[in-house]
C-alpha cells in the first residue's frame, strides 16, 4: 500500500516536471493558454488515476462495454435480418447462436471450465419482444471418465463403493456447486436468469 502511494507521488512529480519542460519550450502566445489547459486537465487525471482502482472503475466500464458491444451486436443482427428477407433468417440466426455459443465457450474455459460444450438458443420469433436475445444456454461439462477432447487422454476418477447407502455422493454437491457457478457465470455474461441457464450431465 505504501508502495502503491510512493508510486503515485513519483508519477505525479514526474508528469510536473514534463509539464513544465513543455511549457518551457514554447514561446509565449495563444496556443499556450490550450497547451496548460490539456496538461492541466492531464494532471487531474494523473491525481485521480488511484481513485479509480480504489473503486473499481475498470471493472464497471468493462462491464459497460461488454454490454453496448452485445446491444450493438443485437441491432446488427436484427438489421441483417430485415435486409436479408425470410429466407436467409434461419441461416443468419442459427450462425449467430453458433457465435454466441463459441464466445459462451471461450468465457468458459477462460474460468478454466475446459472441455464443455456449449449451445445457445436465441429468440427467433422477429414478433416477440425479445428477439435477438439470447432465450436459453446449455452447458455440458466434460464428465469424469469422458475422453478429453484436446490430449484425447482418458480421465477416470476413483470412486468408493457405498453399499445399501442412500446418501448422496460427494461428487453430487461438487456437480451441484458447480452447476450452480456455471449458470451464475454465464447469467451475467449474457444478461439472462440463471433458469434459463441448463447444465446437462
Amino acid at each position: 500500500m505504501l508502495e502503491d502511494f510512493y508510486g503515485w507521488v513519483k508519477t505525479i512529480a514526474a508528469f510536473l516536471i514534463f509539464m513544465s519542460l513543455v511549457l518551457k519550450l514554447f514561446p509565449e502566445g495563444k496556443n499556450v493558454k490550450y497547451i496548460r489547459y490539456f496538461m492541466g486537465m492531464v494532471l487531474v487525471l494523473v491525481v485521480l488515476g488511484p481513485l479509480g482502482k480504489l473503486l473499481r472503475l475498470e471493472e464497471a466500464f468493462s462491464m459497460l462495454e461488454s454490454e453496448l458491444e452485445r446491444n450493438n451486436a443485437r441491432t446488427e443482427f436484427t438489421r441483417e435480418l430485415v435486409l436479408m428477407g425470410e429466407t436467409y433468417a434461419e441461416e443468419v440466426i442459427g450462425s449467430y447462436e453458433e457465435d454466441l455459443s463459441v464466445q459462451a465457450l471461450k468465457y468458459l474455459e477462460e474460468a478454466g471450465y475446459e472441455g464443455c460444450s456449449v449451445k445457445v438458443t436465441i429468440d427467433a420469433d422477429q414478433e416477440s419482444e425479445g428477439f435477438g436475445l439470447v432465450e436459453r444456454i446449455e452447458v455440458l461439462p466434460l464428465k469424469k471418465g469422458d475422453t478429453d477432447r484436446e490430449t484425447g487422454k482418458i480421465v477416470i476418477e476413483k470412486k468408493k463403493v457405498q453399499i445399501l447407502s442412500e446418501e448422496p455422493s460427494e461428487n453430487s454437491y461438487l456437480e451441484k456447486a458447480e452447476d450452480s457457478e456455471l449458470r451464475k457465470m454465464l447469467s451475467e455474461k449474457f444478461s439472462i436468469s440463471e433458469a434459463a441457464v441448463l447444465v446437462v450431465r
